[in-house]
């Protein structure tokens, strides 16, 4: 097989471009120095890794490039022979780097991926009828791989999800082997990003977008049906291609929603911390300090901004009051157990400045929703006076009763022998109801402990009596009035003859620290928006649940169709609002032993144990009926409802399956909630400012009689009179006084006014049935010459529809007339559009409406 010169040059102009093309690319994706291509004895193709080609001249075989840099001979090479079908050779494929290749194995394969592409371009060189198809083949291999670099820098450059979604399916399609027959659709959560002028199909191909462990979306690309021939088939590089972008899709997605997470339960947290009356000292899993509220501060003497990054022991220096000794890091301990460390007792801080308190108190994990441990709070109190009182007592018992008489604390003495009080301080009274002499016996305090830590608190301390270990316990004790207040008792006991013969002590009302630890326990399980439970603390309810003796176990997932378009409409307060409501319902719906959890963003998890589908269903059905009955902005839920009958289900496949169904449903209701939500915005509207039905109807009518006039397709008519009826759609957030404002407008108020059709392109992108004239709403107030608002677009730049709503909205305010400008006739109108044609409106337009007007 002899290769000709003259043929090469004249019939492998665009192959030869292909090669280079996909030398360059391959350069730059194996990271070596160079590529050099040799055909034969006739020509050389290089290209540097940087993309550049150096050279592509018909040269002698025993020439290097005049062009080629000389030191690259001296550079590591590994060389490919390029074979013909019956293995004679026709060329060489070289691969150049100055140091060791790091990958072998991977160079190799990529090298002859590259050696398989080059044989394939050149063996069909002189096959006339294969040489479109072969380089078609190819070019596809070389897009597969550009759009793969071109995804990669999109999801480092853009920030947003919804612009990012939004981008990779405009991407994609250009990218596969039919992009004007193909489209791009990205579903996430009750979301649709499609590429424009999407089409459904039958011929499609989808992948997943899976967000820890869930599939939330999946990505779907397709071929217009209108198009479809027997032809068109997705190659396997494309399919593939697909996969790779959900998978970076779903990282994405699951970083941003980690991102939130932790914003919003460390800015719960914050709030409360600094609220607490005790020293709270925040670290990281490392144990180094995050955070110190004011009570901190102030024991330790270290300020915020000193501590952080330090680790605990810089500023927490504790140690053992009897021993003196360096006490246990309770930081340390929390992550090394992941279980609340209390402090030993006799625990003394030393202050920066040497001043020393006796502390008391815990240290807790923070865990994420993964249950791992992500932060330690350690929450400590000034207890240096009962240690006092305490120190008082072993050296003088009569001093210390006396002090004791003042202090907020029961000093105690009981008689193992006698079954007797000895002694209980006067303060018993004030805590707990009881008079001293109302203490008789040891069954007198049995009796009145809670009844749930009766059990236990009497066992320890029986059990730590009898070894005659002093004891420090916690429990609740029932007042006189049936109060329930905690208690901190701390026991010392008296042995004589190696027998315990007294106990001693005084109790402590922590009541007050208690229900600050429970706020906590509270805030770490609790949705703040909402009150209902967050995602956290159903995982761990699903561990406990999830038993044989619980089932049937049904759950419901709740989704709020319509949010986004309430939050661009009346704001983010509004749509809390909106969110508050949807749980209460949800609450009200629902029975006492049901768990109502806030899953997540708009997304409600109602498990019910011990619940069959039936019952389930009957709550599923008090939960639409409620929404029905709803008054204001309209609450619409999507629902979904699964069961669990039997040990062998996976509870999540059930989770699973219920929002499945709840994404059916809210396909099924979307277009009526969304329909709702934007009349319930015209409605608002019109109360609020002269944007009434009338005016509606006034402009419709000139839309149709002008669009007929100027030949307007029956589709775009149409899309002219929807723009009519939703172009100021914007305004619904804008206050009635600035809307029915009689005098001239102030500067700060015109740029409210200026926002409206910002805030109406939101609106009707977030609903199918609108978005079509998403673009007309932006721009309905931008002027001829370029001088109008948002972006200043000038001429044809502005939308076709855009144009013509402005004329004809024109003409019905200067006719009708507003608070702050008297009507115009129906002369002076239409002199006032003459006027300003082609300054504020397209020139040929404002013609034909004058001519449409006065015939």
């Amino acid at each position: 097989m002899e290769i000709q010169k003259t043929n090469i040059i004249q019939n492998t102009e665009e192959v030869i471009k292909n090669i280079k093309k996909t030398l360059n690319l391959m350069a730059e994706l194996m990271q070596v120095q160079a590529v050099v291509l040799k055909i034969s004895d006739l020509f050389y193709l290089t290209a540097l890794s940087e993309g550049q080609i150096i050279n592509d001249q018909i040269l002698n075989i025993d020439n290097i490039p005049v062009d080629f840099n000389p030191e690259m001979k001296m550079l590591c090479c590994t060389k490919y022979l390029l074979e013909w079908p019956d293995g004679s050779i026709f060329g060489e494929l070289s691969l150049y780097n100055s140091k060791d290749f790091q990958n072998s194995y991977k160079l190799n394969v990529q090298a002859e991926n590259l050696k398989d592409i080059i044989e394939s371009y050149l063996k069909n060189i002189f096959l006339t009828e294969n040489l479109i198809k072969i380089d078609k083949e190819n070019q596809e291999r070389t897009k597969e791989l550009e759009c793969l670099f071109e995804i990669t820098d999109l999801l480092t450059e853009k920030t947003d999800l919804e612009q990012l979604l939004y981008s990779i399916v405009e991407i994609v399609p250009m990218y596969l082997q039919f992009p004007e027959q193909s489209n791009a659709c990205i579903i996430y959560q009750d979301q649709e990003f499609k590429s424009k002028g999407f089409k459904e199909s039958e011929k499609i191909i989808s992948a997943p977008l899976v967000v820890n462990n869930f599939t939330e979306g999946k990505i779907v690309l397709n071929y217009n049906e209108f198009y479809y021939s027997g032809i068109l088939e997705f190659l396997p590089e494309e399919i593939n291609l697909l996969q790779n972008i959900a998978d970076q899709i779903s990282t994405i997605i699951e970083k941003k929603k980690t991102e939130i997470y932790l914003v919003e339960s460390r800015n719960k947290i914050s709030t409360t911390l600094n609220s607490i009356g005790d020293g709270v000292i925040t670290t990281d899993k490392f144990g180094f300090i995050t955070r110190l509220n004011p009570v901190a501060e102030k024991l330790t003497g270290w300020n915020s901004s000193e501590a952080i990054d330090k680790q605990l022991t810089q500023v927490f220096n504790i140690i053992n009051a009897r021993t003196g000794d360096i006490a246990d890091d309770p930081v340390q301990k929390v992550l090394n157990t992941r279980e609340i460390a209390g402090l030993t007792n006799d625990t003394i801080l030393i202050a920066k400045d040497g001043t020393r308190h006796y502390i008391s108190d815990s240290a807790a994990p923070v865990k994420n929703e993964y249950g791992e441990t992500t932060d330690v709070i350690l929450v400590f109190s000034d207890v240096t006076k009962q240690y006092e009182n305490k120190k008082i007592l072993a050296e003088k018992e009569e001093q210390l009763r006396s002090l004791a008489e003042s202090a907020h604390a029961i000093l105690w003495e009981y008689n193992i022998i006698t079954d007797n009080w000895d002694y209980v301080a006067p303060q018993a009274e004030d805590i707990l109801g009881f008079t001293p002499e109302e203490w008789t016996d040891l069954d007198f305090w049995k009796n009145r402990i809670h009844p749930d830590d009766q059990n236990w608190a009497i066992e320890y301390c029986f059990a730590c009596t009898k070894k005659g270990d002093d004891h420090i316990f916690e429990y609740r004790f029932m007042t006189k009035s049936s109060k329930v207040v905690w208690l901190r008792d701390e026991v010392k006991v008296v042995i004589e003859d190696g027998e315990p013969v007294k106990l001693r002590g005084f109790m402590l009302d922590i009541t007050e620290r208690k229900n600050k630890e429970e706020q906590i326990k509270y805030i770490s399980y609790h949705d703040s928006l909402t009150g209902c439970y967050n995602r956290t603390f159903l995982e761990e309810e699903i561990k406990r649940l999830d038993t044989e003796r619980q089932l049937p176990i049904s759950i419901i997932l709740a989704d709020i169709n319509g949010l986004k378009i309430i939050n661009d409409s009346y704001g983010h307060l509004e749509g809390d609002e909106l969110l508050i409501k949807a749980a209460e319902l949800i609450k009200k719906s629902t029975r006492k032993e049901d768990l109502v959890t806030r899953w997540g963003g708009d997304e409600f998890v109602i498990l019910l144990p011990q619940t069959g589908k039936a019952t389930a269903q009957k709550i599923y059905n008090r939960i639409k009926k409620e929404c029905d009955l709803e008054k204001g902005i309209p609450l619409s839920l999507g629902l979904g409802l699964a069961t669990k009958e039997n040990t062998d289900q996976d509870i999540y496949e059930i989770l699973k399956q219920a929002d499945m169904s709840m994404y059916k449903n809210k396909l099924l209701e979307r277009t009526s909630s969304k329909s709702k939500i934007v009349k319930s915005l015209l409605d608002s509207l019109g109360a609020k400012s002269n944007e009434t039905e009338d005016h509606a109807l006034r402009m419709t009518k000139l839309a149709f009689d002008f669009g007929a006039a100027i030949n307007l397709s029956n589709e775009e008519i149409n899309n002219l009179s929807l723009l009519a009826t939703l172009h100021d759609i914007g305004k619904t957030s804008v206050s009635e006084k600035i809307l029915n404002k009689p005098e001239n407008l102030s500067e700060e108020e015109w740029e409210i006014i200026r926002q409206h059709p910002e805030r109406g392109h939101k609106i009707a992108s977030a609903s199918e049935e609108f978005v079509v004239i998403a673009k007309e709403i932006l721009s309905h107030h931008e002027r001829w010459d370029g001088k109008g608002y948002p972006k200043g677009l000038k001429g044809q730049e502005i939308p076709y529809l855009s144009r013509i709503i402005s004329i004809i909205d024109a003409y019905d305010v200067m006719t009708t007339g507003r608070p702050y400008k008297e009507r115009m006739s129906r002369e002076e109108a239409l002199a006032e559009i003459e006027r300003c044609s082609g300054s504020q409106f397209d020139p040929d337009l404002a013609k034909e409406f004058v001519e449409m007007m006065t015939d």
